[in-house]
């Protein structure tokens, strides 16, 4: 419910990202976790990391 009173004052476009952030952001955890590689790991860790700094930007 909190989470739904943040961003009712968002614009539409800002809300879609933060609902696409949502579902993207559980996902991007558990690639990092799976990741064989050190490069595959390093790799997630940043798209996690840009993901989680758009959500914030947001105010999601």
């Amino acid at each position: 419910m909190n989470v739904l009173r943040r961003r009712v004052n968002l614009p539409g476009r800002d809300q879609q990202a933060c609902a696409r952030l949502d579902g993207q952001l559980p996902m991007l955890e558990a690639a990092g976790s799976r990741s064989a590689t050190r490069e595959a790991k390093a790799r997630a860790e940043v798209d996690l990391y840009k993901a989680r700094k758009q959500f914030f930007d947001l105010k999601c």
